[in-house]
């Protein structure tokens, strides 16, 4: 079975997307950077806190991204995902803010969390139709 003939009532895949709408406002493809926790059960609250009150705050106060999500994956799992305009964005961040970031996260942490990242290009972005 193919995925165009699984599809069913979906209806068919998409289109390629222009240039333009897989481009951030600058020409350059948007980068997904994603940070995933694995967390002890005993500093999933101090965790939790920590990253909303600060430390996502400081990241995006650095200006390299345009947004950012926490999702909770499971019991001690989450899921950190920073959206930037552009590889160049990211690329700044890495250089220039995450060394200083990652320290104070590990001072506040040194032990009982596991990180993985990830970076991914953004190849398209579906908003809802209006109805």
């Amino acid at each position: 079975m193919t995925l165009e003939s699984s599809l069913g009532m979906w209806g068919s895949l998409p289109q390629e997307p222009s240039h333009d709408e897989r481009e951030g406002s600058t020409g350059a493809t948007m980068v997904s950077y994603e940070v995933t926790a694995t967390v002890v059960a005993t500093l999933t609250g101090e965790w939790e806190q920590f990253m909303c009150e600060h430390h996502i705050p400081a990241l995006l106060a650095t200006g390299c991204f345009k947004g950012a999500t926490l999702a909770r994956l499971g019991s001690g799992r989450y899921r950190t995902r920073y959206e930037a305009a552009s590889r160049a964005d990211l690329d700044r961040y890495l250089a220039t803010h995450a060394a200083r970031l990652r320290d104070e996260f590990t001072a506040r942490f040194p032990a009982g969390i596991a990180l993985e990242r990830e970076v991914a290009e953004v190849l398209q972005v579906w908003d809802p139709s209006p109805r």
